[in-house]
């Protein structure tokens, strides 16, 4: 098991419909090759931010 799953294994991170899209730890971030092209990041850990789906949800959702 590595750091990424570790990290999301602490948060309860779940790959379902939920509500990263809202939460104040998830932020935008554009993609460096394909233009017009966005990803949303985790940021709730400082050592490792993830790309994370708009409708993923976790124990640590805090509303923007």
């Amino acid at each position: 098991m590595d750091l990424l799953d570790r990290t999301k294994q602490a948060m309860g991170f779940k790959d379902i419909a939920g509500t990263c899209e809202n939460c104040k730890h998830s932020y935008e971030e554009e993609d460096s090759y394909v233009d017009r092209m966005w990803y949303l990041i985790c940021s709730f850990s400082n050592l490792c931010p993830f790309k994370t789906e708009k409708r993923s949800t976790c124990d640590k959702y805090e509303p923007k």
